[in-house]
């Protein structure tokens, strides 16, 4: 097999005006390219996959000049650099340009077959030897699997188990992996996402391309038709960090990733790709609602996009794949944690005596200390080992709305609100005791990264505990037990907390679940973006140091992965699992004691659909 890496050359999609001398300095713009529409796999038919080497070609940067951040601090321009880094990507489809795999449009009730070929080689640093006797760093640069982000699927073996892995090539003829992946055909249609997941290498693959959109189509006729017939535009934004990536990790897991080509410089280079892009123009027409599918595919920051003014209005639909109790929701800003998803409907209107088109600025803003959800938030810093507060990310223009007048005039009228038909497994569970008589089964789950003095990690690095059962995670076969055995068709809540010595909790990790997705319950002060009754399968939250979540245990038995979505942590065994026993595919039937016209199956949503129970329209006022 040949040793060539893929290119993405981000010089092709980018250009550098002249530079303009100004005062002994000299300031530059960058000329914004269109959003490209990322390439579609249809899921429903099997496919192959793979995971390659891909060379990263990084412009050079100018000075820094603050209106355009993406370098991480002020210095002297420096010459473009090319870094090792790790894309998926499907034969006959041109991924390369876009440094992410392609979208996998799936309906409830496919399977989601392919095979996963791994085409990284050897060598491939071990996680044996003096450095990791105590420490859990990173390693395993080229094994590699897949996790489905998100997905109400099973985690056995073949389907969304992360415990698998694919050896890389010239180690052993284990370079493939077939999955079988059913989607129940009562899931509900939503934004998700797939990244590579193999412990101490996800945030080295994940944190680099290794990674694509999901898209479940909601069945006909389950939506209402303003919503529906919405013009979609899938936003896919990856926070690319790589002097994190260079500085950090690579001295940990040596091996070519994240290196640079032989002779080159370091880059500093930290911004934000926009489907493959850096500051893209997306063309929208002025007057008209479009469904944005946004995907935050970042490993460790907290983003806050807004657009500046009042031009556009943004009514929020479903959060990581689920959509709300009451939709749509006007929230002023789009909060985002890595790993969140968030589906937007956007509306926009280009000022009075603008001409034919107006521009608006999607834009990533810093705490402004008015109360948005990440003030305060404690960012992990990667090179002194600690916490720093209330540190935020800087202003960076995201991508461009390029609004165009529509040719007759037309203005879409305000969006209707409605309450959908949910399935069984997404009932509202703050009342269960009441409604149901049944039992809520009550945990504490804590999240902590212990460090030793002067920043240096210790023996024990991140930690999950259930009831204060746990130890940090290494990959290792046989699995280690689990945090405990918790029985099927069951309502759990879990109450996410910090624990030891640094007892952050979802202050500052952002808390992923597997297999299903949790329900907010006590949040200390709801905003506008965070409710209570809110689903997430990720959730972080500035001063937030505990949440009570609740969700089901149906349908699916196995391991359940808990990890930090701060995937250093969760690489430096930040992470865990329970287990679910009892009979694969039985549903938690008291359910139907809380929402009567919940479905448990295909059948019992198309007989709503018949019925034209699938939504109802609810007051303005009701939230």
């Amino acid at each position: 097999m040949s040793n060539q890496c893929a290119e993405v050359d981000q010089t092709s999609l980018i250009q550098l005006r002249k530079p303009v001398g100004d005062g002994g300095k000299t300031w530059w713009s960058w000329k914004s390219k269109p959003m490209p529409v990322l390439p579609e796999v249809n899921g429903s038919k099997p496919f192959h996959m793979v995971i390659k080497a891909t060379k990263l070609h990084i412009p050079a940067s100018p000075r820094h000049v603050f209106d355009e951040p993406f370098y991480t601090t002020n210095h002297s321009a420096t010459p473009a650099v090319t870094v090792y880094t790790r894309t998926f990507a499907v034969p006959g489809i041109d991924t390369d340009q876009y440094l992410s795999g392609p979208t996998i449009r799936l309906r409830p009730g496919d399977v989601l077959n392919f095979v996963l070929e791994n085409q990284l080689e050897m060598p491939d640093t071990e996680c044996v030897g003096p450095k990791y006797s105590q420490q859990h760093y990173f390693c395993h640069p080229n094994h590699t699997n897949v996790h489905v982000h998100g997905l109400h699927v099973s985690p056995k073996e073949g389907s969304d188990n992360v415990f698998e892995n694919i050896d890389p090539v010239g180690l052993t003829n284990k370079t493939m992996m077939n999955y079988s992946i059913r989607i129940p055909d009562n899931h509900m249609g939503g934004t998700f996402w797939y990244h590579a997941h193999h412990h101490h290498s996800t945030a080295l693959q994940a944190g680099g391309g290794a990674f694509g959109a999901i898209i479940i189509e909601d069945p006909e006729g389950t939506l209402p038709e303003q919503v529906a017939t919405m013009p979609e535009r899938l936003v896919l934004i990856a926070w690319l960090d790589v002097p994190e990536m260079e500085q950090f990790i690579v001295d940990d897991a040596r091996g070519n990733l994240w290196q640079h080509t032989s002779g080159e410089q370091q880059s500093i280079f930290e911004g934000a790709l926009i489907n493959g892009k850096i500051r893209p123009t997306l063309d929208i027409t002025e007057n008209t609602w479009y469904r944005f599918r946004i995907v935050y595919a970042d490993v460790s920051l907290s983003l806050q996009i807004t657009t500046p003014g009042d031009e556009c209005e943004l009514q929020l639909l479903a959060k990581d794949g689920v959509y709300l109790h009451v939709a749509p929701r006007k929230v002023p800003w789009i909060a985002l944690g890595p790993g969140n998803r968030a589906d937007v409907a956007v509306k926009c209107t280009c000022p009075p005596g603008t001409g034919r088109q107006c521009s608006k600025w999607v834009q990533s803003r810093k705490d402004q200390g008015d109360g948005s959800p990440f003030h305060g938030v404690r960012m992990y810093n990667v090179f002194t080992g600690g916490f720093e507060k209330n540190s935020t990310l800087q202003i960076v223009d995201l991508f461009k709305l390029n609004i165009k007048k529509h040719p007759q005039g037309h203005v879409d009228p305000p969006l209707q609100k409605f309450r959908l038909a949910r399935p069984c497994y997404l009932v509202d569970l703050r009342n269960v005791e009441e409604l149901t008589g049944e039992e809520v089964h009550k945990h504490t789950l804590g999240m902590q990264v212990k460090l030793s003095p002067g920043g240096q990690k210790g023996p024990q690095d991140g930690l999950i505990t259930l009831d204060g059962n746990g130890t940090t995670f290494q990959h290792a076969s046989p699995l280690g037990p689990p945090m405990a055995v918790l029985p099927l068709e069951t309502v759990q809540e879990f109450n996410l907390t910090g624990v030891g010595d640094y007892p952050d909790g979802p202050s500052g990790h952002p808390y992923h679940q597997h297999v299903t997705p949790y329900q907010l319950q006590d949040l200390e002060h709801p905003d506008i973006w965070f409710q209570n009754g809110d689903w997430h399968d990720t959730f972080i939250r500035g001063g937030q140091d505990h949440v009570k979540v609740r969700f089901q245990l149906t349908t699916f038995t196995g391991n359940y992965v808990t990890h930090c979505h701060i995937l250093t942590h969760e690489d430096s065994g930040m992470m865990n699992y329970f287990q679910v026993e009892g009979k694969e595919g039985n549903w938690w039937e008291p359910s139907k004691k809380i929402d009567p016209n919940c479905y448990e199956s295909a059948q019992v949503r198309n007989d709503l659909k018949e019925k034209k129970m699938m939504w109802e329209n609810v007051s303005a006022e009701v939230d």
